[in-house]
């Protein structure tokens, strides 16, 4: 294996030497200042090919650091939906009004500013579902269904969406008798 790379490696230098012997002749033929002119565009076309190379790696090293930090972003807002979510469950509940869906979908419409939520009550089960809510709406609407009606959500999927602070979110809860 190793002599056959060093055969095609010698092959590979014998076919350069054949097709740069014009250009080496044609150098031959040039006068002293040609070939100085030549050597000075060769080193501007270097330089610009090395400034090239190093422009492409700093912007490549900028684009890194800029998707780490939007990586860092996410994180510390994961960690913040953690921590709200945490706090919220944590909270016992106590006698409240009874909830009905057209409460449900007024208190929606108000909080999260959506004309027609998907709500749902059947079998003692109240299903919501809502696109395209500010995050913090969302937790504010949580919320005053603790303080309003009682209810904690028994099953919560919340969507980031591309848009910042922006989420769409599922929650089902479990209606007393």
């Amino acid at each position: 294996m190793k002599q056959k790379i060093i055969l095609y490696l010698n092959n590979l230098l014998k076919e350069a030497n054949i097709r740069l012997k014009p250009v080496y002749a044609y150098w031959e033929k040039l006068s002293d200042r040609e070939k100085q002119l030549v050597t000075i565009l060769g080193g501007v076309i270097g330089l610009f090919i090395l400034v090239s190379i190093f422009s492409s790696a700093i912007s490549f090293r900028k684009a890194l650091e800029a998707r780490d930090m939007q990586l860092e972003r996410y994180k510390m807002e994961a960690l913040v939906m953690y921590k709200e979510y945490r706090d919220l469950s944590s909270i016992s509940a106590n006698q409240f009004s009874s909830a009905n869906a057209d409460q449900i979908k007024a208190d929606i419409s108000e909080v999260l500013d959506v004309k027609n939520p998907n709500v749902v009550v059947q079998d003692n089960v109240l299903s919501i579902d809502v696109d395209n809510a500010d995050f913090k709406s969302i937790m504010l609407f949580l919320d005053q269904m603790r303080n309003s009606y009682g209810l904690f959500p028994d099953k919560l999927k919340i969507t980031r969406l591309s848009k910042s602070g922006y989420a769409s979110f599922s929650v089902t809860f479990i209606l007393e008798g």
